[in-house]
C-alpha cells in the first residue's frame, strides 16, 4: 500500500521541495536579494494537460481547489493570491472534448465563494494567434525537446524551426512516436513567440515517465 500511496502527489511533492530550497539558497541563487528578506507574493499555476486524458477532467473542479488549498496551508499563506493560466493550446480555434471541461473548470475558480477576491483565471488562447512565429530568446537551437519510439524511452531531441514549425530529430530513434517539452522539474527553455512569450509545455503521450 506504502508503494501505491508513494506514486501519488510526487509532483505535488517535488514541487513544493523546489520552492523550500529557493528558500533556503536564494541568496546565493540571487546575490542581488542577499539581506533582504523574501516573501510570496502570489502563486501562478499553468498545468493540467494530462488532466484531459483518462477522464480526469471530471475530477477537475475538485481537484484545482484542493491544490489552492494544499498550496495556501503548504506554504503558510492562507489568502495568497492565485492566478490559473486557462489552457489555450486551442488557440483561435474553439476547444473540444476534454479540453472544455479543463477549461471551464479551471475559469470557475474565480467564482468559488472561499476565493472571492484573490484566485484569477487568465485566458491564454486569446494570446497565441496574436503573435505567431517562432523563435528563441539567445538566437541558439531550441531545447527541451524529447523524442521517444515504441519502446517509450526518452531521448534528448535536437530541434530546428522551420517557419512555424519545430523539427526535432534523434539518430537513435528511427520512427519517433511521442514528444514532450519542458516536462522536467525545471525546464532550461529558450523557445518563444514574435512577441517573446514562452512556448508551454506539452507532450503527446499519457503514459507514465
Amino acid at each position: 500500500m506504502e508503494t501505491i500511496k508513494a506514486a501519488y502527489g510526487t509532483s505535488y511533492r517535488m514541487m513544493m521541495e523546489e520552492i523550500d530550497t529557493t528558500f533556503k539558497n536564494y541568496e546565493t541563487l540571487f546575490p542581488t536579494l542577499k539581506g533582504k528578506k523574501l516573501e510570496i507574493a502570489g502563486f501562478v499555476w499553468f498545468q493540467r494537460w494530462n488532466d484531459m486524458y483518462n477522464g480526469a477532467e471530471k475530477e477537475y473542479v475538485s481537484n484545482m481547489k484542493h491544490i489552492i488549498k494544499d498550496v495556501r496551508k503548504d506554504l503558510k499563506s492562507p489568502k495568497m493570491p492565485f492566478v490559473i493560466g486557462v489552457m489555450g493550446q486551442n488557440g483561435s480555434k474553439p476547444a473540444k472534448g476534454a479540453m472544455v471541461v479543463v477549461k471551464e473548470a479551471q475559469a470557475s475558480m474565480e467564482s468559488v465563494a472561499e476565493f472571492k477576491g484573490n484566485v484569477k483565471a487568465v485566458q491564454t488562447d486569446v494570446l497565441i494567434d496574436k503573435a505567431a512565429g517562432l523563435t528563441t530568446i539567445d538566437n541558439q537551437s531550441p531545447r527541451s525537446f524529447w523524442l521517444a519510439g515504441k519502446d517509450k524511452k526518452w531521448l534528448p531531441a535536437t530541434a530546428k524551426i522551420k517557419g512555424n514549425t519545430i523539427v526535432l530529430i534523434n539518430d537513435q530513434i528511427s520512427q519517433p512516436l511521442f514528444v514532450r517539452y519542458a516536462f522536467v522539474g525545471v525546464a532550461n527553455t529558450n523557445l518563444v513567440n514574435a512577441a517573446k512569450l514562452p512556448a508551454l509545455p506539452f507532450r503527446t503521450d499519457s503514459f507514465k515517465p
